[in-house]
């Protein structure tokens, strides 16, 4: 790296040490200080709680996700349902159709749901849908890919929530240091119009 490149990184570096505060500026107000010591404290709360909670309820999400497949999956089957009937609704201007679809389990028992269907749908048509261990119709077992999204966005909402309350305490000093700041502004002004019409 040749000395220009590295005087301006130095450069970067000490403008970035003063916009977070670590310099001994005399200008600096007792708000300021105040501020900047909440903002700190916040960030490093943040960095000490956010990783290793996010970390655990990724892999809590994770493995309960992994249990959920094996039991859906040793569980739900496709069965064929035929379509004894279609309904319509109509609802103000809009009209919903329906297909009301029975199917047998192997212990003989006949199951009956209601689904929404396209308005072609006729009675006898077959379709394919999964069911529960009772028979039930259910949802599609879930997969390996709904287990990892599912725990990304667990580990997405731990982070916020880890960042909420120092966010909100910061915000908070903010809020009155700003306050402060506006008073001494004004206290400022007060003095300078007083010593002009003195």
């Amino acid at each position: 790296m040749s000395s220009v490149h590295l005087r301006h990184a130095l450069d970067g570096l000490q403008r970035l040490r003063r916009r977070f505060g670590f310099d001994g500026n005399d200008l600096r107000r007792t708000a300021d200080r105040r501020q900047w010591a909440v903002g700190l404290a916040a960030t490093v709360s943040f960095a000490g709680i956010a990783p290793p909670l996010c970390a655990d309820i990724i892999s809590l999400t994770y493995r309960s996700g992994v249990k959920a497949e094996a039991a859906q999956a040793a569980s739900h089957r496709l069965v064929d349902a035929r379509v004894t009937r279609t309904e319509t609704e109509t609802t103000g201007q809009m009209r919903y159709s329906y297909a009301v679809l029975a199917w047998t389990t192997p212990d003989g028992e006949t199951h009956w749901a209601t689904t929404p269907a396209k308005k072609a749908t006729a009675p006898g048509t077959i379709r394919r849908v999964w069911v529960d261990a009772s028979g039930e119709m259910t949802l599609r077992p879930q997969s390996h890919s709904d287990t990892v999204t599912t725990a990304a966005f667990a580990g997405a909402a731990a982070t916020l929530a880890a960042g909420a309350l120092p966010l909100s305490a910061y915000l908070l000093v903010r809020r009155r240091c700003d306050h402060r700041r506006a008073q001494m502004w004004d206290a400022a002004w007060a003095r300078l119009d007083r010593r002009q019409m003195n």
